[in-house]
C-alpha cells in the first residue's frame, strides 16, 4: 500500500512537471534577410529590436532567408538584449533595443560587404546633389554623422553617415539605405534646423543615439558618381569655408578609413589614388552646421566645380576645436639606438606629394610615412642606426628640438622593425 501511494505521488509530480513545461511560452522568433547579404538577422524574444530594424531599414528590401547561413542573432532577456554575429569577436550584452538594432544593422552592412569583395567601403558621410556625390571624411569626432543628419533636412539624398560602399570598377558611391544616427544630446551649436529635424523624423531613439527615418535617404542600391571629396575640419568658432587639401593627406585619410581589406594593399592604394585624381579634393572648415549646409548647397548645386575658385578669397578658419586625446596605442619593443638597420627586401615604396606609402613583401599592409619618416626611409637605403639617422635629421629639421627628432627617429625605427619593413644590417 505504501509503495503504491508513493508511486502515485511520483507520477502525479511528474505529470505536474510535464504540465509546467507545456505551459512555458515558446520563444518568439523573427527572421529578416536584406538584399545582397548572406547572413539573416534573427531576433529571439526581441520583437522591439526587430521593429526598430524594419523601420530603420525601410529602404533596404528584404529577401528570402538563407536557411544554412550563420545568423546575426539578437536575443532578449528581461528588457535587455545580446547580439551574436559572425562579424563580432565576442557577443555584445546588456544593450538597449536601439543599441541592439544598431549592432544588427552594422553587421547586416558587414554581411553585404562580405558578399561584394570587389567593393571598397569608406568611413565617410555622403549625399547626392545634382546627380553627383559629395563625400566628407576626417578624423574622429569631426562631425560626420551630425553633418549627414543636418543635410537630411535639405533637398538632397543622403547616402551614408559613416559607411559608404564604393563599387567596382566605376568607383561610384552606393547607398545601403541606412539613415543617419546622430549622437544625443546633439552637440552645442547644432542649430534649431537639426534639432527640429531630429524631433520630427526620429525613427528609433534610446536617449544616446537616434536613427532618423527614411525621409531624404537614398534607397538601398542607388548609385551615383563622386563629385568631390571633402576633408572635414570642425572648428570651435568662425565661418564655414574651403581651403586647399593635400592629395597625400586625403589618400592617407581614405586608406585609414577604408573598411574592406580583401585585396593587395598596393592595389587598394592605387585605386584610391586614382579616385582622388579624378575628383577635386578640398578641406571644409566649419563651426556651425547651418553655415556648412548653406555653403554645400550653394557651391555644389551644379557640376563640375572649380576647386581653385572655391578656395579663393575664403575667410580664415576659426579656433581649432579642442578634442580630448584618446589613449594611443602601446609602443612596441624598443630597439638599441646604435643597432644598424636597412630596408627589408621586397618592400615597395610609393611617394605621393610629401608623403611615402610603404607596402610589405606580402602586399597586405600599407604604412604611411610623413616628411620626417620619409627622410628616414631615404637614409635606410644604406645601413644606418636610429642614432645616426636622428643626428642627420636634427640638422635638416633645425626648427624642431633636437631631442624630439632623436626620440621620433628611434620610435620610427622600432615601428618599421616591428612591421617587418627593416632588418638588421
Amino acid at each position: 500500500m505504501i509503495e503504491g501511494a508513493a508511486t502515485r505521488r511520483a507520477f502525479a509530480l511528474l505529470g505536474t512537471r510535464h504540465m509546467d513545461i507545456a505551459k512555458r511560452k515558446a520563444p518568439a522568433i523573427d527572421k529578416m534577410q536584406f538584399a545582397g547579404t548572406t547572413h539573416p538577422v534573427v531576433c529571439v524574444d526581441a520583437g522591439r529590436v526587430a521593429e526598430h530594424v524594419r523601420t530603420v531599414l525601410a529602404g533596404w528590401p528584404q529577401v528570402s532567408t538563407e536557411p544554412d547561413a550563420a545568423p546575426i542573432s539578437v536575443v532578449g532577456d528581461q528588457g535587455y538584449y545580446s547580439v551574436t554575429s559572425p562579424f563580432l569577436d565576442e557577443p555584445l550584452h546588456g544593450l538597449s533595443s536601439v543599441g541592439a538594432a544598431c549592432g544588427a544593422i552594422v553587421d547586416a552592412a558587414q554581411s553585404f560587404l562580405a558578399a561584394h569583395p570587389d567593393h571598397l567601403c569608406l568611413h565617410a558621410m555622403s549625399f547626392e546633389i545634382a546627380g553627383r556625390l559629395v563625400i566628407a571624411t576626417g578624423t574622429a569626432r569631426m562631425g560626420k554623422s551630425t553633418l549627414a543628419a543636418r543635410m537630411a533636412a535639405e533637398p538632397v539624398l543622403v547616402y551614408a553617415d559613416d559607411m559608404l560602399p564604393i563599387t567596382a570598377p566605376d568607383n561610384f558611391g552606393l547607398a545601403l539605405g541606412v539613415p543617419p544616427r546622430p549622437r544625443l544630446p546633439l552637440p552645442e551649436g547644432s542649430g534649431e534646423t537639426l534639432a527640429g529635424h531630429v524631433r520630427d523624423h526620429a525613427a528609433a531613439d534610446d536617449g544616446r543615439y537616434c536613427y532618423l527615418d527614411t525621409s531624404n535617404i537614398a534607397p538601398h542600391g542607388r548609385t551615383a558618381p563622386i563629385g568631390v571629396v571633402l576633408l572635414l575640419d570642425r572648428r570651435a568658432d568662425g565661418p564655414a569655408g574651403f581651403a586647399p587639401a593635400d592629395r597625400a593627406e586625403a589618400l592617407r585619410h581614405l586608406l585609414l578609413r577604408n573598411m574592406v581589406r580583401t585585396g593587395p594593399a598596393s592595389a587598394l592604394t592605387g585605386r584610391l589614388e586614382g579616385l582622388l585624381e579624378s575628383v577635386p579634393c578640398i578641406r571644409l572648415f566649419y563651426s556651425s552646421l547651418d553655415d556648412a549646409a548653406a555653403l554645400l548647397m550653394d557651391k555644389f548645386a551644379a557640376w563640375p566645380v572649380d576647386a581653385a575658385g572655391l578656395v579663393e578669397g575664403q575667410p580664415e578658419p576659426g579656433t581649432p576645436l579642442e578634442i580630448a586625446p584618446r589613449s594611443g596605442r602601446a609602443r612596441g619593443r624598443a630597439i638599441a639606438p646604435e643597432a644598424t638597420f636597412m630596408r627589408a627586401p621586397g618592400i615597395v615604396a610609393k611617394r605621393v606629394g610629401d608623403e611615402v606609402f610603404l607596402f610589405d613583401r606580402d602586399d597586405t599592409t600599407v604604412l604611411n610615412l610623413n616628411a620626417l619618416a620619409g627622410a628616414v626611409w631615404a637614409l635606410l637605403e644604406e645601413p644606418i642606426s636610429a642614432r645616426e639617422a636622428g643626428a642627420l635629421l636634427a640638422d635638416a629639421f633645425a626648427d624642431t628640438p633636437r631631442i624630439v627628432v632623436m626620440t621620433d627617429a628611434e620610435a620610427l625605427f622600432a615601428d618599421l622593425e616591428r612591421n617587418g619593413l627593416i632588418v638588421s644590417a
